[in-house]
């Protein structure tokens, strides 16, 4: 049966620390276009509306009253407003094998895993799946899977860079509840616009399958950090993009992160101004017990976007008044009528952020 929003966990089991990762050169692992991430309870995506609420309520009717073309169908259009959310391409899959359509449910299945789906246990016990598990295909949405679970980073090489031209690096930095492979397809085409490689590390912190966040295993609270893993995510992520794209501009690496993300990235910066031009971050979390003091670090470029109505406003106005302070060339973007969610506009506002830090070398 299709599968229900577990509630986060705080004792998630940590994934594998070998050198792990996927390297795109000139390829896509999802779409282009900016799209939204259905996030109910998580700091990655905008709140799904009253209609998408009321459209994922007839999809699990359907679905339980056995009207799985209704089900399905109902999936697609939450598909067409949450194109990345792996769980709905789950969902519509199982609804697509019970309707007996083959080769849709291998495709949303395919969809799944490209968004982050990687419950290779749930692929195997799955009743709502018994019907594919005889067709080829189903072995390599596994291996996929499989894959998916134990990349430890994505670097993104646009298929349009002039390798005899240096190019910036930006590092994102998901936030809790997320992956690399959420985030990815949100920043392609800012990357393939700027002539930017992307770096993706992901959390160490499994809170469960295709959900990861940068806090110890037991937090206290959503701004407290596994400082020692996280490093060790980004230096990984960072030296594959290295030798992913040799001709990287070192002085150019740009750190940009989503909510805890954020956090993550003002702490890089605090802790190694040395290796970062700027940093670029929306909706952040940030603690002034773990940043004390921005006293002794060279000022930089930030670029701040906060949501007006977001319970964690005051955390980015935090920041904004400490880099500030500290002598930083701040750009501050509070968004009215905004929560802790994707802003509106937010290729225009990527490539805006990224552009007021490149230019600082320009």
């Amino acid at each position: 049966m299709p599968r229900r929003r577990a509630r986060q966990s705080f004792s998630p089991t940590r994934v594998a620390r070998a050198l792990i990762g996927v390297v795109l050169v000139g390829a896509m692992l999802a779409v282009t276009s900016f799209v939204l991430i259905a996030a109910r309870g998580r700091d990655r995506g905008n709140a799904p509306s009253d209609a998408a609420f009321g459209l994922r309520r007839e999809a699990q009717a359907a679905y339980d009253e056995q009207r799985y073309a209704a089900s399905a169908d109902a999936y697609r259009k939450l598909i067409e407003l949450y194109p990345c959310d792996f769980v709905l391409h789950f969902n519509r899959a199982c609804a697509l094998a019970h309707d007996g359509r083959a080769d849709d449910a291998m495709a949303s299945l395919a969809s799944a895993v490209r968004f982050g789906f990687e419950d290779v246990e749930v692929l195997g016990k799955s009743k709502a799946l018994e019907p594919l598990r005889a067709d080829a295909r189903f072995a390599q949405v596994e291996k996929d899977a499989t894959a998916a679970r134990d990349e430890q980073y994505i670097v993104y090489v646009p298929p349009n860079l002039d390798a005899k031209r240096p190019a910036p690096l930006v590092v994102l930095i998901h936030g809790r509840g997320s992956a690399p492979r959420n985030v990815l397809p949100m920043w392609t085409a800012t990357a393939e616009k700027l002539g930017a490689v992307l770096a993706l590390p992901k959390g160490a912190t499994r809170l469960e399958p295709g959900r990861y966040a940068w806090e110890p295993e037991y937090p206290t609270d959503n701004a407290q950090l596994d400082w020692p893993a996280a490093e060790a995510a980004v230096d990984r992520a960072v030296a594959a993009a290295l030798a992913a794209h040799p001709n990287i501009d070192r002085g150019k690496v740009v750190l940009a992160g989503f909510s805890q993300g954020g956090y993550v990235a003002l702490r890089l910066l605090h802790d190694h101004p040395e290796k970062y031009l700027g940093v670029v971050t929306f909706v952040t979390v940030y603690n002034r017990e773990g940043i004390d003091s921005w006293d002794g670090v060279a000022p930089k470029r930030a670029y701040l976007v906060a949501g007006a109505l977001d319970t964690l406003c005051p955390h980015s106005r935090d920041a904004r008044d400490d880099l500030t302070a500290a002598g930083f060339d701040v750009r501050y973007d509070e968004v009215a009528g905004m929560s802790h969610e994707i802003p509106p506009e937010y290729e225009a506002r990527q490539a805006r952020a990224l552009r007021f830090i490149l230019e600082a070398r320009d």
